[in-house]
């Protein structure tokens, strides 16, 4: 032992810590280490064209930018025909290599809701005592409303009822649009900016308008599925604040939380705090007819509480815009190998070559009645503490199975199925890559609007006098005076006596 070392022993003995003998090498290549908010591609927002530049984020080798732009929808309840003519346009109107996704989220985050029903009440009564001298004394409703949320806030984490999975939420639906145009362009700009606005009426068409984004909305939508506290605490969530200095995706996160990827799955830890799994699941085998009402029941069987989503969840359906010669020039080139090969004598004996011959022709018929195909996937991913996961596994499997989706887990591809599943993230990079990995099929643009998750529960009026909750657990605020089209008069705000000026009034 040398003279420093005997010198340290004895003036610094707590220094002589293995941690405080690892090689500085070493704690250097631990500090530049990137941090799971790192594969995403947001980069920052535009505050005049109000969109969001994007880059490769943790996928493709070469620098490229791309433009994206979120609108969120009220969940439709139901859909018809004309509805799903008017949502195949979607795919028509943008150039190739466009990156669709249509997500569903499944909140906890009902606090809101029930705040704006709280703030309704007064906030504190009066009476006159014997004396003559008026005295505040307790407000018993604020008080029951207090009760009220607490008991409901508990019911986003576990089931109110005890012998079935029943959780409170607020379905969010959500289409991102990812662009391959440059953002330091100004022609690129303004044709993004026509897309969104064509975007916009189409939806509008659909019974679905929506509202642009910004960048504290997709902070504090994509924090959700980093930071898991924000899920599973049952308290007040604090919002995340957008700040301009910094790239999109360093705001997501913060230190305090540690993730760890396994073999199927990714967990989190916060500091203080319990840990909690991150799944994704993909679908292996889809459903032989399918239409768009039928994703109603994705989100949980509205008659069978056997068959619920036991934790948070969103779902999100990807598409790709091809090019249309080049995808009708294969198309054409499949179909008749399709048919070649229905006609052979191993048709006898694999019946499966007629139904591809099958697939094929109805791709060409879609070509000639004008329409496109695009690339498709779907995610699925599942928040769930530790000794829930296996359970919310094998729920959300027999959810989908239900309705004939074979779903499968993504093992050893987590980064990649947790980017495809987040909004606007499909940028031409995560793209390629996707192709690599054999996860995007090629489908009609019919196809991927009847498997667009944007059927949910419906979320009632928009002054919550009275909370109900639908069959998936949807809060549902409800005023019967909520009446758009006709009188605006609300006797319980407290308010004089106002109306709309109607001469029925």
């Amino acid at each position: 032992m040398g003279f420093a070392d005997l010198l340290r022993d004895a003036f610094l003995p707590e220094r002589g810590a293995e941690a405080d003998r690892l090689p500085r090498r070493l704690l250097q290549e631990i500090s530049q280490m990137p941090r799971l908010t790192g594969i995403l591609p947001y980069l920052a927002w535009q505050e005049d064209a109000r969109i969001f530049a994007l880059d490769q984020g943790g996928f493709g080798e070469r620098e490229e930018h791309a433009i994206g732009f979120c609108i969120e929808t009220l969940p439709q309840t139901g859909a018809n025909d004309e509805m799903e003519k008017v949502l195949a346009s979607l795919f028509v109107s943008c150039p190739p290599g466009t990156g669709i996704q249509a997500s569903l989220y499944g909140s906890p985050h009902i606090l809101p809701t029930l705040k704006n029903q709280a703030n309704l009440l007064p906030a504190s009564e009066f009476d006159d005592g014997e004396d003559g001298i008026q005295r505040r004394h307790s407000n018993i409703f604020r008080l029951l409303a207090r009760r009220r949320i607490d008991h409901y806030m508990k019911g986003t984490s576990e089931s109110i009822f005890g012998h079935q999975t029943y959780l409170l939420r607020d379905f969010r639906s959500v289409i991102s649009v990812t662009l391959p145009l440059d953002p330091e362009l100004p022609a690129d700009v303004d044709e993004a900016l026509r897309i969104r606005e064509s975007i916009h009426a189409t939806l509008k068409s659909a019974h679905l308008p929506g509202h642009d984004w910004g960048p504290d909305d997709l902070l504090n939508f994509v924090a959700d599925f980093f930071d898991h506290s924000r899920l599973f605490s049952g308290s007040t969530v604090t919002p995340i604040g957008w700040n301009a200095d910094q790239p999109l995706r360093k705001q997501i996160s913060n230190l305090e939380i540690a993730s760890r990827v396994g073999d199927g799955d990714i967990r989190f830890r916060k500091a203080g705090g319990d840990e909690s799994v991150l799944q994704l699941f993909s679908v292996r085998q889809y459903p032989r007819y399918f239409r768009l009402s039928g994703m109603n029941y994705l989100i949980g069987d509205p008659y069978q509480l056997a068959l619920a989503m036991p934790c948070p969840f969103i779902i999100t359906m990807g598409a790709v815009a091809l090019e249309y010669e080049s995808a009708r020039t294969r198309a054409q080139m499949k179909a008749a190998r399709a048919t070649q090969s229905a006609g052979s004598y191993l048709a006898h004996f694999q019946p499966d070559l007629q139904e591809r011959k099958r697939d094929w022709d109805m791709v060409l018929k879609t070509f000639d009645s004008g329409r496109t195909v695009v690339g498709m996937y779907h995610q699925v991913c599942l928040v769930s503490r530790v000794e829930d996961a296996s359970r919310s596994e094998h729920s959300v499997r027999a959810v989908w199975r239900a309705r004939g989706f074979d779903l499968t887990k993504d093992f050893y591809l987590q980064h990649q199925a947790l980017t495809a599943t987040l909004p606007m993230t499909l940028s031409p990079s995560l793209q390629n890559d996707l192709r690599q990995f054999g996860r995007i099929n090629t489908k009609t643009a019919d196809n991927a609007v009847m498997t667009s998750p944007l059927i949910a529960e419906w979320k009632g009026t928009q002054t919550p006098v009275m909370t109900l909750f639908g069959r998936r657990g949807q809060i549902i605020g409800f005023d019967l005076f909520d009446n758009t089209g006709g009188c605006r008069w609300r006797p319980f705000t407290g308010d004089t006596r106002r109306h709309c000026g109607n001469q029925v009034c």
